[in-house]
């Protein structure tokens, strides 16, 4: 009987080792497929979204405004009007990025930013490039934006020091959130906040994969006492703050 079980145990064994490195094969192989297609799409824009040579609707001055109403730990969420992504990703706003602050804001909570040049402020995002501390520059180089902020009650060093934790990483072209090797922009978001100040996200089934997406986060957010602060180019007037922000936010989410 020890025999037979040894066998047993062996056997199970081989299989076990078989199917992890088939699965680990397979992974790396449709890994390679969605970063080459996810590469050409995240450069591609819809034809006829936007007069050919159009700025972005935020520019310096908008941009500017926008900062001056950021704090550190704030959550960040953009638009491309014309980026062709927008037909795969769900709902109006796409793409998530952590609002880091300047130099001083960071100091202030013992941050040190290992990469980051300049005074800031600056940004943590997953671009295709991977999660890169940013300029506020390139980050709001956008159409429209929103700001979030957590409730008072949220610990911000706390949450930027997880943050940066996963500065460095590669893209997560497959969008699994079952691993934390590689990341997405929602991700970072996730990372960051999950299980601070009762903060909890869900994650949904989209397409196959537990993930997060941009909209489902805001939701989630606002469930756990999140608030919009600002927006830009989402509403008239360019930058609204208060509660003209957080009606063209709701607006900007209506189906047209």
């Amino acid at each position: 009987r020890r025999k037979r079980d040894a066998v047993r145990r062996r056997v199970s064994y081989r299989w076990f080792s078989f199917l992890r490195r088939h699965r680990s094969a397979w992974k790396q192989v449709m890994g390679g497929l969605f970063e080459v297609s996810g590469r050409a799409i995240a450069d591609l824009r819809q034809p006829g979204a936007k007069p050919a040579g159009a700025p972005k609707r935020i520019g310096p001055e908008l941009r500017e405004g926008f900062l001056r109403l950021a704090r550190p730990a704030d959550i960040v969420v953009t638009r491309h009007d014309d980026a062709l992504s927008n037909w795969f990703l769900p709902g109006h706003w796409p793409h998530a990025a952590l609002y880091l602050g300047n130099r001083t804001e960071l100091a202030a909570l013992g941050i040190e930013p290992r990469s980051a040049h300049g005074n800031g402020p600056w940004f943590l995002e997953a671009k295709k490039d991977g999660v890169r501390v940013r300029d506020a520059a390139e980050t709001l180089e956008v159409d429209a934006a929103v700001l979030v902020r957590p409730p008072a009650i949220i610990d911000a060093g706390a949450v930027l020091r997880r943050a940066l934790e996963h500065e460095g990483k590669p893209y997560d072209f497959l969008f699994d959130f079952r691993t934390a090797d590689r990341m997405v922009c929602t991700e970072v978001v996730y990372r960051a906040y999950h299980g601070i100040g009762g903060v909890g996200f869900h994650l949904t089934e989209t397409g196959g994969r537990l993930c997060l997406p941009a909209e489902e986060m805001l939701d989630q957010a606002m469930d756990h006492g999140f608030r919009v602060v600002a927006t830009a180019g989402a509403g008239p007037g360019g930058l609204l703050s208060g509660p003209a922000a957080e009606l063209a936010f709701h607006n900007s989410r209506q189906p047209f």
